[in-house]
């Protein structure tokens, strides 16, 4: 019950209580009206939450510091003395170690908040990578699995999705990867002067990298 008492008006502790008690029932009508809850819930944030997440792009949206706490990241920042940085009344600035943008961060929040969400849908790599890394700094891992279940890799993405791998390290990781390899072994096949065309450092660091798994092996 303690993860309640951060909400500020006691008019908005009723509607959370009822819709994290029939969220766990497993019935269609009862999580319908949860995730029915959840949206108002959301939408009541600008007037209601009590929290700012704000992103290292800075990207701000207001939520409720009883949703939140139910996550590591949060939780370990909710302690009791968290509310006495603002002012009177005035919601508490969360800083999240991500670069996201708005509709990374709004998505994010609804699948916090449990409102329903379809992944699947999302068409930009750039919005799926940032909901993982979300996931991963916040301590989500189920997060960072349904969006690694849905990531379908486009050849002409494979070169920004490399570069995100070198800062991703979440063993949920390993679908994207492994598209990501299977993508890169297309493209050298695919070449046939893809050998005679590689420099010297190229060449480099093939090799080292080629010693080095042997000495892993």
């Amino acid at each position: 019950m303690s993860a309640f008492v951060h909400l500020r008006h006691n008019g908005r502790f009723k509607v959370f209580f009822e819709l994290r008690l029939v969220a766990v029932k497993p019935h269609a009508n009862l999580l319908k009206t949860a995730q029915t809850l959840a949206g108002r819930l959301i939408s009541s944030a600008e007037e209601t939450g009590d929290v700012i997440l704000r992103t290292q792009a800075g990207t701000e949206l207001p939520a409720h510091s009883a949703v939140l706490s139910d996550i590591p990241y949060f939780k370990a920042r909710f302690g009791p003395d968290w509310r006495k940085e603002p002012a009177a009344g005035e919601p508490t600035v969360c800083l999240l170690p991500v670069e996201a943008s708005e509709e990374s961060l709004t998505i994010f929040r609804s699948y916090v908040y449990g409102e329903p969400h379809t992944l699947g849908a999302i068409k930009s790599h750039e919005v799926l990578q940032a909901l993982f890394s979300l996931g991963e700094a916040c301590d989500l891992p189920t997060l960072c699995k349904e969006v690694a279940s849905v990531v379908k890799i486009q050849e002409n993405e494979v070169s920004d999705w490399v570069d995100w791998l070198g800062r991703e390290h979440l063993p949920e990781i390993q679908p994207i990867r492994k598209q990501v390899t299977a993508l890169v072994k297309q493209a050298v096949l695919s070449k046939k002067t893809f050998w005679e065309e590689l420099s010297m450092e190229d060449l480099s660091h093939i090799y080292h990298a080629t010693k080095r798994h042997k000495k892993s092996d």
